[in-house]
């Protein structure tokens, strides 16, 4: 549009600078003449300016009616160049689609060609891999037929030589097991006296007698376990397990007792019914007496005093129901008893089987039987339980009369006489300071300070201090420090802690509990 502009403005001025040239040229003329001349000429002139004028308008006009004219062609011009362009556009779009159409027909064709002879190389390289491949195999065939060969003649030899080992072997393990059994023979000699001992009587068994059940157990403790399952006689391991566990029990070995103990009973359940028949019977339920002492005793940690006393019942309950009615079985059921009297909804029960015991004696007695040593003891025993029941309904004219009949039965008895001391410090009922100076001299001469249970030790410590306080005897602070060093130090063993009975109480209490009792009672005194 820019050149086509410039063009025509250029033609314009030209066209007025020639029409200016000419209408100015005749009048430089005529000036230049004589006046008249001019004057006439100048009219002339004039006119001829005039219509000079006039053909230059109709010149302008003509040229911008040539302009308009000029553009309209060049604008028809413009629209058939663009429409030609475009139509132009169009085939050559269209030719592109034909030619890329030809150019995927030629490439697909080219393609199908191409993979037509790769699917053929593969096939043929395929044929020829397998080829190789059958021979590879036939290779590793022959060398595998070799292989089997070798490795036979190799396991002949290798066979040959694994039962040589394994004949040496058994002939060793043969030995071993020779061995453990000679080494399970000697302990059942050694241990064979204590199998004479009842429960009562193992508390009074000698050091030499102690250590030598020690060392049985340390000996017993070596012999793999794979051993006692080929033993012949199971019941022979049911009877050792049993000594041996009673033995750790009163060495304050719990943990090892309990084991024992335990073995010793899985051993007689497997042996089944037979065993409450035979020789066995006995040992059967005291292994439930002496793990319900366990529990009574000595209380896991995390259970509380009444859960580990209600497992405890439970032993005993199984121990009294192994034995049956037997008229002289006293100490099962009496340990029963103590264990409910400790629990408060069962202390109606502990009286009655109270009454039983005691019923049972008197039978004895009057059926003409002198009562042994340690029926006597239990029969003590008895009647401090009943007094302890009546002295925490605070029935105390019951309790004391309880305690008599104790002395009665064994006048030198330190449990009863300091039963009888506390009862009057409580009911002002008898000579509280006579009682506790003759229970002390009994304790002395009784040598009770070195009982080997620990939770009995610590009561009957507890009981010297109170005794010695409210008397004034002149080894009260011994007595005091005795008991402090047992307390203080660590008690624990195992998952295990202690419990005492309470001679204040008549409850059973941990070893903090019993030092405070015992603290408070000192305090009240001085």
């Amino acid at each position: 549009m820019a050149p086509r502009m410039l063009i025509l403005n250029h033609s314009r001025r030209f066209i007025i600078l020639v029409l200016l040239f000419l209408v100015i040229s005749p009048v430089f003329v005529v000036s230049a003449q004589s006046p008249d001349v001019s004057i006439e000429r100048a009219n002339q002139a004039k006119e001829d300016s005039l219509r000079a004028l006039e053909q230059v308008e109709k010149v302008r006009e003509t040229a911008q009616r040539a302009e308009i004219t000029a553009e309209k062609a060049f604008a028809e011009s413009k629209n058939i160049a663009d429409v030609s362009e475009r139509i132009f556009g169009k085939v050559q779009m269209f030719l592109y689609i034909i030619l890329g159409i030809f150019g995927i027909i030629q490439g697909v064709s080219l393609f199908s060609e191409f993979k037509r002879r790769r699917v053929e190389e593969s096939r043929f390289q395929d044929i020829f891999d397998k080829q190789i491949e059958s021979l590879g195999k036939l290779g590793q065939v022959i060398d595998t037929v070799k292989q089997a060969f070798s490795i036979q003649i190799k396991e002949s030899e290798a066979k040959e030589e694994y039962i040589k080992k394994a004949k040496e072997l058994e002939e060793t393990l043969k030995g071993y097991f020779k061995d453990y059994m000679g080494q399970f023979d000697r302990i059942e000699v050694e241990i064979e006296p204590f199998k004479k001992l009842s429960r009562l009587e193992w508390v009074s068994i000698s050091d030499e007698q102690r250590n030598l059940a020690k060392a049985a157990r340390a000996s017993f403790d070596t012999i793999p376990k794979s051993v006692f399952s080929k033993i012949d006689d199971q019941s022979r391991l049911g009877e050792m397990s049993y000594q041996l566990g009673v033995s750790a029990f009163y060495d304050n070995d719990i943990i090892a007792a309990s084991d024992l103990l335990e073995r010793a009973k899985s051993v007689y359940d497997k042996l089944g019914e037979s065993v409450r028949t035979t020789r066995h019977r006995n040992p059967y339920a005291f292994c439930h007496h002496f793990l319900g002492l366990i529990e009574k005793n000595w209380c896991r940690n995390g259970m509380t005093i009444e859960a580990s006393l209600e497992k405890a019942k439970e032993y005993l309950e199984r121990a009294n129901e192994i034995l049956g009615q037997d008229p002289m079985e006293l100490l099962s059921p009496l340990t029963l008893a103590e264990i409910q009297s400790y629990l408060a909804h069962n202390r109606e029960d502990a009286y009655s089987l109270i009454q039983d015991c005691i019923k049972k004696t008197d039978d004895l007695k009057n059926s003409g039987k002198k009562l042994n040593p340690n029926q006597q003891n239990l029969l003590v025993r008895a009647y401090l339980l009943k007094g302890n029941l009546e002295y925490i309904k605070a029935n105390y004219e019951a309790s004391k009369s309880s305690y008599a009949s104790a002395l009665n039965v064994k006048p030198e008895n330190f449990y009863a006489l300091f039963s009888q001391g506390w009862l009057a410090v409580k009911s002002k009922l008898g000579d509280a300071k006579s009682l506790f100076r003759e229970s002390l001299n009994l304790l002395r001469g009784a040598n009770l300070l070195n009982k080997p249970e620990l939770t009995t030790r610590g009561t009957i410590l507890a009981q010297a201090v109170i005794a010695a306080y409210h008397s004034n005897d002149p080894k009260k602070d011994d007595y005091l420090n005795l008991f402090r060093n047992l307390l203080n130090r660590t008690l624990q063993v195992g998952d295990r802690n202690p419990l005492f009975f309470s001679p204040t109480t008549k409850k059973v209490v941990t070893a903090e509990q019993l030092r405070n009792e015992v603290d408070e009672e000192r305090k009240i005194i001085i």
